[in-house]
Parts: C-alpha cells; structure tokens; sequence
C-alpha cells in the first residue's frame, strides 16, 4: 500500500515512530482531485499504523490560503514536524500568487518541516 500515499509520508514514517502524537491535518475542499485518493485520511493512517505510527487525530482545515491555515492547524495542535508534498503550481503561479509551500518556508517560527515532491 505504500505506492498509494504521498512521498512525504513514506519518508516522515521512520521519524514519526518517535512521536508523542500525530495528526493529519488538510483541507479536503482545495485538495486536487489527483491527490484525493493518496491524501485519504484512512489510507494514510492505515499506512502510518503498519509502520508502527498511531495516528491520534485527523484534523480538517478550512482556509482562504492553505500554507497559513496548515500553519495555524499545526500550531493549534502543537506541531513540532509539518510533513507536506510540494508539488502543485508552477513556479510562476507560486510567484504571483504565493502557495503553501512558500507559506511553509518563509514562516520563521513554525514548526521543523520535512518537505517531499
């Protein structure tokens, strides 16, 4: 099942074995429908607990831009890692418009990140 989650969790799984809690955060609405089935709350949670991670919690947030609102839902649940796939808007449009992962990177005091594509 491992080809059926994002890059970010295969690689955040050996590192979230140590974590004191865990939760997926994501706003169903503004997910691509390319990505819906990978981004599966129980996909990715079945695949995080055979990989000996419990996930606590699924958190579903709501946003006009989603880099801040993922920010914010991390800080509200006490994140120390934001695991995120890059990989959505061409550089352009992440110029002129901004994304989640220039949210993620240009915000100083969020939590660490581990950053997949």
């Amino acid at each position: 099942m491992s080809a059926g989650v994002s890059p970010g969790i295969r690689a955040a799984a050996p590192i979230l074995k140590d974590a004191s809690k865990v939760a997926i955060l994501q706003d169903p609405e503004g997910l691509d429908n390319g990505l819906r089935a990978q981004a599966d709350p129980k996909r990715v949670t079945d695949f995080l607990r055979g990989h000996g991670v419990a996930v606590d919690t699924v958190i579903n947030v709501r946003g006009r831009k989603i880099g801040p609102t993922l920010l914010q839902g991390a800080a509200d649940f006490g994140a120390g890692l934001l695991v995120a796939g890059a990989y959505r808007h061409s550089r352009l449009q992440e110029a002129i418009f901004g994304g989640a992962t220039q949210a993620f990177l240009s915000e100083a005091k969020g939590p660490h990140l581990l950053i997949a594509h």
